[in-house]
Protein backbone atom coordinates (compact mmCIF):
# COMPACT_ATOMS: atom_id res chain seq x y z
CA UNK A 1 0.00 0.00 0.00
CA UNK A 2 1.08 3.38 -0.97
CA UNK A 3 2.19 5.59 1.70
CA UNK A 4 -0.37 8.10 0.80
CA UNK A 5 -3.08 5.40 1.01
CA UNK A 6 -2.26 4.16 4.94
CA UNK A 7 -5.87 4.42 7.03
CA UNK A 8 -5.32 6.18 10.23
CA UNK A 9 -6.73 2.76 11.29
CA UNK A 10 -4.34 0.69 9.97
CA UNK A 11 -1.66 3.30 11.42
CA UNK A 12 -2.84 2.64 14.33
CA UNK A 13 -3.48 -1.34 14.72
CA UNK A 14 -0.18 -1.34 14.29
CA UNK A 15 1.29 1.04 16.67
CA UNK A 16 -1.06 -0.69 19.14
CA UNK A 17 0.64 -4.27 18.19
CA UNK A 18 3.90 -2.33 18.86
CA UNK A 19 3.28 -1.05 21.70
CA UNK A 20 1.96 -4.30 23.23
CA UNK A 21 4.80 -5.97 21.93
CA UNK A 22 7.14 -3.99 24.18
CA UNK A 23 7.24 -3.30 27.66
CA UNK A 24 9.66 -0.92 27.69
CA UNK A 25 7.57 1.43 25.07
CA UNK A 26 5.02 2.12 28.26
CA UNK A 27 6.83 0.98 31.28
CA UNK A 28 7.84 4.30 32.18
CA UNK A 29 4.08 5.80 31.64
CA UNK A 30 1.37 6.19 33.90
CA UNK A 31 -1.48 7.85 32.12
CA UNK A 32 -3.53 8.36 28.88
CA UNK A 33 -3.08 9.69 25.94
CA UNK A 34 -5.89 10.72 23.29
CA UNK A 35 -4.79 11.14 20.03
CA UNK A 36 -7.88 13.21 18.17
CA UNK A 37 -7.36 12.91 14.86
CA UNK A 38 -9.38 15.18 12.46
CA UNK A 39 -10.56 15.35 9.06
CA UNK A 40 -11.78 13.09 7.16
CA UNK A 41 -10.22 10.00 8.24
CA UNK A 42 -10.20 10.99 11.72
CA UNK A 43 -11.51 9.84 15.08
CA UNK A 44 -9.98 9.52 18.56
CA UNK A 45 -7.85 6.76 20.10
CA UNK A 46 -6.89 6.44 23.80
CA UNK A 47 -3.71 4.93 24.33
CA UNK A 48 -3.95 3.41 27.79
CA UNK A 49 -0.10 3.15 28.88
CA UNK A 50 -0.37 1.73 32.66
CA UNK A 51 -1.41 -1.98 33.35
CA UNK A 52 -3.81 -3.00 31.91
CA UNK A 53 -2.12 -1.58 29.29
CA UNK A 54 -4.98 -0.94 26.14
CA UNK A 55 -5.50 1.04 23.24
CA UNK A 56 -9.64 1.45 22.61
CA UNK A 57 -11.45 4.02 20.08
CA UNK A 58 -13.14 6.12 22.22
CA UNK A 59 -13.96 10.24 22.89
CA UNK A 60 -13.53 9.65 26.60
CA UNK A 61 -11.57 12.36 28.26
CA UNK A 62 -7.97 11.38 28.80
CA UNK A 63 -4.99 13.05 31.23
CA UNK A 64 -2.95 14.39 27.84
CA UNK A 65 -4.79 15.41 24.46
CA UNK A 66 -2.77 15.23 21.11
CA UNK A 67 -4.63 16.50 17.67
CA UNK A 68 -3.59 16.47 14.68
CA UNK A 69 -4.94 16.22 10.89
CA UNK A 70 -5.55 13.32 9.57
CA UNK A 71 -3.06 14.33 6.56
CA UNK A 72 -0.16 15.43 9.22
CA UNK A 73 -0.61 12.19 11.27
CA UNK A 74 -0.15 10.03 8.31
CA UNK A 75 2.74 12.07 7.23
CA UNK A 76 4.78 11.52 10.60
CA UNK A 77 3.74 7.72 10.76
CA UNK A 78 4.93 7.53 7.26
CA UNK A 79 8.10 9.16 7.11
CA UNK A 80 9.53 8.82 10.52
CA UNK A 81 9.46 12.27 11.29
CA UNK A 82 9.63 13.60 14.85
CA UNK A 83 6.78 14.62 16.54
CA UNK A 84 8.46 17.78 17.98
CA UNK A 85 9.19 18.76 14.25
CA UNK A 86 5.17 18.88 13.94
CA UNK A 87 4.29 20.54 17.27
CA UNK A 88 7.06 23.26 16.56
CA UNK A 89 5.49 24.03 13.21
CA UNK A 90 1.77 24.01 15.02
CA UNK A 91 0.97 21.19 13.51
CA UNK A 92 0.68 19.30 16.40
CA UNK A 93 -1.53 20.38 19.76
CA UNK A 94 -0.72 19.29 23.12
CA UNK A 95 -3.80 20.07 25.69
CA UNK A 96 -4.22 18.49 29.48
CA UNK A 97 -0.86 17.26 31.13
CA UNK A 98 1.63 18.89 28.16
CA UNK A 99 4.53 17.04 30.22
CA UNK A 100 3.12 13.66 29.50
CA UNK A 101 1.69 14.99 26.13
CA UNK A 102 6.06 15.80 25.78
CA UNK A 103 6.79 12.51 26.96
CA UNK A 104 4.73 10.88 24.69
CA UNK A 105 6.72 11.74 21.55
CA UNK A 106 8.82 8.84 23.52
CA UNK A 107 6.41 6.26 23.02
CA UNK A 108 5.77 7.77 19.43
CA UNK A 109 8.97 7.51 18.41
CA UNK A 110 9.29 3.89 19.89
CA UNK A 111 6.45 2.58 17.95
CA UNK A 112 6.65 4.41 14.63
CA UNK A 113 6.60 2.63 12.11
CA UNK A 114 9.11 3.90 9.19
CA UNK A 115 8.14 3.40 6.00
CA UNK A 116 10.91 5.60 3.84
Amino acid sequence: MAQSQRKIDTVINSWTARLLANESHYSQFDGTIKFAITGSQGGNWIFICRPPVAVIESDEPAQCTITMNDLDFLEMSNTGRNPQEFFASGKLTVTGDTLLGLRATEIIEGIIERIV
